[in-house]
This record gives C-alpha cells, structure tokens and sequence, in this order.
C-alpha cells in the first residue's frame, strides 16, 4: 500500500536526519568518547535543527513545483484543473470547472458551474476531503451556491477514479454529488486538463463541452 503523502514526507525527513547525524557522528567520535553527556544534549539539539530545517526545506521545495509535488505524491496526485459535466435537476446538462489544491494533509476543491448553452450557473467549495487510495475514491462534504437560490447548500460528493494503472494518479473520474435540500444523486463526469491550478474560463468551458459531447451516449 503506497504511503499517504505526509507520511512520505516525515519518512524522508527522518532518514536523512538519521544519515546526517551519523555521518556528523563519525566525524567526532573523540568528542564523544571524552564528553558523553554533552554529546547526547548535541545530538538531540542538532538533530531537532536538522529535522526542522529539512522540513521547511522540502516542503516549501514541493509546493513550489507542481512537477516535484506530483513525483512526491504519485498515486495521491490530484492537484490541477479539472473539467466535466453533470446532469442537473430536470435533467438539464451543466459544464464545470474545478481547481484541485492539494497540500501535504488537504485537498481543496473549488468549482464553478456553467448552463450548457452559456451563463453562470453556480460554485461550490469542499469542507473536507478523503483520498482512499485502495478504493480508487474521492469523497469530501462542500458548500454549494447557486444562483437560483437564496441560501447555501451543503453536500457531499463521491468519485470513482479512472486510471491508466494502479501505480499512476487518476485522469478522470466519474461519480455523483447530493445535496443536503436535494436528495437527487447528480451524475457527473470529469477529467484533467492541466496541473496548474489557473486557467482561461472560456477556453475550459470549451473542454468541457467537447468531454461531454464524447461520452453523451455512455454517461
């Protein structure tokens, strides 16, 4: 089972610490043999130091590259732009854009929702999300706004993943949402188009539109 990514963060941290200390070990053995005592308070200072300055080294490292972050992910990997589209009420046809940002310990999604013939249609954003490698799954709670209503709607959201193999991140997915004041399961496909987390409204619109004229007659 492949490790979540802040345990394969810690993991790291501590096994380049732990060569650090024992390379720095060798080079001061005499110190050592002579003041036992103050070479255990060294140790737990420098290690303590080192251990902090990796962390904020390493991380600060993956959240600057998307490139970094999706080989330290791997299978975890979902940051980026997605688009899709699901069937809404009265079986009306909506497009979607959303942005996956991903952290060490989170994964925010925001989306926004467009009528299929053009106009706003509505946004939502997670509250909280759970990434089930083993299953394929991603399921999170969010708060939806449409702009029809007068109040906001929380819900909850399921996805399948789509993988080209067990060992890589998902490009699509396909599940449904339902929300809290409507208890009708949404259909909904998606897949990504980019691993930046900004992108051209239109032009991603334009995607999606193209996805689901693609997969109209198996959705």
């Amino acid at each position: 089972m492949s490790s979540s990514p802040i345990i394969k963060l810690h993991s790291t941290i501590i096994s380049i610490t732990t060569l650090l200390i024992y390379i720095l070990w060798i080079n001061i053995t005499n110190l050592i043999l002579k003041y036992p005592f103050f070479s255990v308070l060294l140790s737990g200072l420098i290690s303590i130091g080192v251990y902090q300055v990796l962390l904020r080294g390493i991380s600060n490292l993956v959240k600057a590259s998307w490139r970094i972050k999706k080989l330290f992910f791997g299978k975890y990997y979902l940051q980026g732009i997605w688009i899709g589209f699901f069937e809404g009420n009265n079986n009306s046809i909506r497009l979607f854009i959303e942005t996956f940002q991903q952290d060490f310990d989170k994964l925010t999604v925001r989306g926004e929702s467009y009528k299929y013939e053009g106009g706003y249609h509505g946004n939502w954003v997670s509250e909280a999300s759970n990434i089930n490698i083993s299953k394929g799954i991603l399921s999170y709670s969010y708060q939806t706004d449409a702009i029809k209503n007068s109040f906001i709607n929380p819900g909850i959201a399921v996805f399948n993943f789509r993988r080209k193999s067990q060992y890589k991140p998902p490009s699509e997915m396909i599940g449904f949402s339902s929300d809290l004041y409507n208890s009708n399961k949404l259909k909904a496909m998606e897949k990504k188009i980019s691993h930046k987390t900004k992108c051209d409204v239109k032009e991603s619109i334009e995607e999606a539109r193209k996805y689901y004229l693609e997969n109209k007659d198996i959705f």
